[in-house]
């Protein structure tokens, strides 16, 4: 494709999407005119990318393509959708988001990251740290760093970039250097429902690299067979990783939760790591990220200092505010593995204090082979509120509530509520709600909007 020339349209489906954002970002820093529609223009990110210079489009309608040059989709767009259809008419050059790296970002040494869980944080802490040491990189991840952005395009020839397994798009890529934080039973429709499918996959991804990070507390990464191991650099706590952190300290400040651990490389200490964000799966990222970092050539020592002032990306166990001693952290967990991890790490740091957990299902297809790792999650906290199962197209409130009801057959100690809607949330928070007792929002984006009436509500 002849890339279009500066000022061009190029039109976005479903712009707010965490991928398609990033990508909106990069072309206005391109100097591209972007366009582009989204289901709900309201969302603050999606505000944000029209203060930014978008021109958005409430809705997804043939009459949003007119003279655009290309028109960028994801894979959650079907052939059927107006705008695709429209611009394939008008013979508008349609390609898949994932191809935007390659049609319009040629020729650049990219560092892929990618992983079940924790693919976003330590792709933004690789960014961050870069920057801190001066490196002026590209990058893109799926959820911007608090206070800053998800997305940035340089002059430099190093990109940094989160991949994604759920589509398999991340096979398209061949990375200089591919991490993968871990390997989880996720998106398995698109591997036909069959672990080995998932597995062979995530080792295609990294076989074709020329450097590798892996995870050797994962099992499933671990064990992939790799007849070149020279250019394999392993992190975690096993003893046989590379990058291997000691026994991690917590502390908070305020409500802010922070760890630090001892690391060393190749058996001889570095130093401590210290992160603001919390839980040991964080701890994971870092040295992830840290590994990735040694990998490229860089002074681990000089990268250490750097990773406290990494202040987390959004959706990611992220403080929404605190009122009367009561903190709401919302963090986008929508498997239950993540949630799991979101529970340990603030039952770490509020040992004595009750915690809610307001947990939004993500996907029928998903609870019907979890359930029983949803059920684990139930019996993490202190009471738990289900809402309807998302997305939209599923919002079905009697197979919501037979979930809800499996759940309290496989719990029958526990406390757990139905919320029909989310606007009942913070009305169901606040009836049972104790002094100091933390509440925890996990799930897709919706379960965000709960944060703010929550904190109102308990005022």
């Amino acid at each position: 494709m002849r890339v279009p020339r500066k000022g061009s349209k190029i039109h976005l489906i479903g712009i707010g999407g965490a991928g398609m954002r990033g990508i909106a970002l990069m072309l206005m820093q391109m100097g591209y005119v972007v366009t582009g529609s989204d289901i709900d223009c309201d969302r603050e990110l999606v505000r944000d990318l029209g203060e930014k210079g978008a021109i958005l489009f409430s809705g997804q309608k043939a009459e949003n393509i007119t003279d655009q040059k290309v028109v960028i989709y994801s894979s959650a767009i079907k052939e059927s959708n107006p705008e695709l259809e429209r611009a394939r008419q008008l013979d508008i050059k349609c390609i898949h988001r994932t191809d935007f790296f390659f049609e319009f970002g040629s020729a650049r040494k990219i560092l892929g990251v990618a992983g079940t869980h924790g693919k976003t944080t330590t792709t933004a802490m690789i960014a961050h740290v870069l920057e801190r040491m001066g490196q002026n990189i590209s990058y893109y991840f799926g959820s911007p760093i608090i206070g800053s952005e998800q997305a940035k395009w340089s002059g430099n020839q190093m990109l940094v970039m989160e991949t994604d397994e759920s589509d398999k798009s991340f096979l398209k890529f061949d990375c200089d250097l591919a991490v993968v934080t871990n390997i989880d039973w996720d998106h398995m429709d698109a591997y036909d429902h069959n672990k080995k499918n998932l597995l062979d996959a995530f080792e295609s991804f990294v076989v074709q690299a020329k450097m590798k990070v892996l995870n050797a507390d994962d099992e499933n990464t671990f064990r992939m067979k790799l007849k070149d191991m020279n250019q394999v650099v392993t992190f975690g706590r096993n003893s046989l990783s590379h990058v291997k952190a000691d026994l991690t300290n917590i502390f908070r400040e305020g409500h802010n939760l922070c760890s630090t651990t001892g690391v060393r490389i190749g058996g001889e200490s570095i130093g401590r790591l210290k992160l603001k964000v919390p839980g040991d799966h964080n701890v994971s990222n870092a040295l992830a990220a840290l590994s990735a970092i040694v990998s490229l050539g860089f002074d681990p020592k000089l990268a250490l200092p750097h990773f406290f002032t990494f202040p987390g990306t959004q959706r990611r166990l992220e403080l929404m505010g605190s009122v009367n001693g009561n903190p709401v952290y919302d963090d986008y967990a929508h498997h239950p593995t993540a949630i799991i991890a979101g529970l340990k790490a603030l039952r770490s740091y509020y040992p004595d204090e009750k915690i809610c957990l307001v947990m939004q299902p993500f996907r029928f297809a998903r609870i019907s082979y979890l359930l029983e790792e949803y059920s684990t999650c139930v019996s993490l906290a202190d009471r738990t509120i289900v809402t309807q199962v998302f997305p939209q197209e599923e919002n079905n409130i009697e197979r919501s509530r037979e979930f809800c009801s499996k759940l309290r057959s496989m719990n029958p100690s526990a406390q757990i509520a139905m919320a029909g809607t989310l606007e009942l949330v913070p009305k169901i928070v606040k009836s049972s709600l104790i002094k100091n007792e933390v509440v925890y929002l996990a799930g897709p984006y919706p379960i965000r909007s709960c944060a703010k009436p929550i904190l109102e509500a308990i005022k």
